[in-house]
């Protein structure tokens, strides 16, 4: 059983140990993920071996050197590298160690407080790779993190805090803002608007897909060069996307606020995989809204709606438990199939699957 596994098997027993008490649950459980993903090995990635030789050279620069503030692009990540560099005398494990934290609080402040089925949220984050991610796209995972306390102001109406925080994650890395128009987006209010815009939307990007790359482009790449080809399709995970709404839609309607908000997220999710066509590095674009997926599912499953507007479909609460089952194992096959299944020709520097802690005393020679 690697690593990966053991972690939600875990989180399933303390799903069951503290099944009345959502505060215990969402701390031991997050307890847990830091604790793994905070003492990986440090070059257990390709990326992070990266990341550590910029962490290396970043103490010499000047707190004001073009080096560190590179023109206001992701700035802030490369002073967090410097005042952790000096801080901890150049350990690049305390790094990695801080922003799995920071993303770790994230995700359980939003589960803590939003979430109807935490285990189920947990389980989002790690089946649909956000946890895996996580390990070795450091810079994007901090960004992540603020985002996703952005999304928390989008459900508390507070909209100056909401653009603080983008604004910190856009510094952190710049394709976070991105997410800048989902405060805005969020306050649509009627079904019949919210279904309308995003058909519109749907139908627009993807005609004009090929001019919008570009402007995608420019944004997520720092310097390396970037040829478009279009491979055809929506793919798989953009239709995943929208089949999720759809169930979503069919299971909740737009009634309850909370949930509403959520689904307009997802729908933001969809409409930019659409550009994952032509790279996947699109996703990862996509992946600042569809994060929240850690939240629609569990509303999704619990039908949340407001009180005597029943959705188009409403189960009891027998049958609402093995819908809740079957989403379960769907979600771990899932996991299996696209994050667990080692990839042929994969590189022992980025498989992930051969994870290590950071005091094995083999990996000096694995890597």
């Amino acid at each position: 059983m690697n690593i990966y596994i053991k972690v939600i098997a875990i989180t399933a027993v303390l799903a069951v140990i503290f099944r009345n008490n959502k505060k215990m649950f969402v701390i031991s459980a997050s307890l847990v993920h830091l604790f793994v993903s905070g003492f990986r090995y440090k070059y257990m990635h390709g990326d992070l071996q990266k990341y550590a030789f910029e962490f290396g050279n970043i103490s010499g620069y000047d707190w004001n050197s073009d080096e560190l503030l590179k023109g206001g692009r992701n700035s802030l990540f490369y002073l967090l590298n410097k005042a952790v560099a000096i801080l901890f005398n150049g350990e690049f494990q305390a790094l990695l160690f801080l922003v799995a934290l920071i993303s770790t609080v994230s995700i359980a402040v939003l589960v803590y407080k939003y979430s109807t089925k935490p285990f189920i949220s947990f389980l989002m984050w790690n089946c649909f790779g956000f946890y895996i991610f996580s390990f070795y796209s450091i810079k994007q995972t901090l960004a992540m993190a603020f985002i996703m306390f952005a999304g928390i102001a989008i459900l508390e109406n507070k909209m100056w805090r909401f653009l603080v925080l983008v604004i910190i994650a856009g510094f952190i890395h710049l394709p976070a803002f991105v997410f800048l128009p989902a405060y805005i987006i969020c306050g649509l209010r009627k079904t019949e608007n919210i279904i309308t815009i995003y058909i519109i939307l749907f139908l627009s990007i993807f005609l004009a897909r090929n001019k919008i790359v570009g402007i995608l482009v420019d944004l997520y790449y720092e310097s390396e060069k970037y040829t478009s080809v279009n491979m055809g399709g929506l793919g798989g995970k953009c239709l995943l996307m929208i089949s999720l709404l759809v169930v979503g839609f069919l299971f909740c309607g737009l009634s309850d606020e909370k949930f509403r908000k959520i689904f307009i997220l997802l729908t933001l999710a969809s409409l930019l995989q659409i550009f994952s066509m032509y790279d996947n590095v699109f996703t990862r674009l996509a992946d600042y809204y569809f994060q929240f997926i850690i939240l629609f599912a569990p509303l999704m499953l619990s039908q949340v709606h407001k009180k005597n507007q029943y959705p188009a479909l409403y189960f009891d609460v027998p049958s609402q438990k093995i819908i809740v089952l079957l989403f379960v194992m769907m979600a771990l096959l899932f996991y299996q199939k696209t994050n667990l299944t080692e990839r042929v020709g994969i590189s022992d520097n980025d498989n992930l699957l051969n994870y290590h802690f950071m005091w094995d005393e083999e990996v000096s020679g694995n890597y």
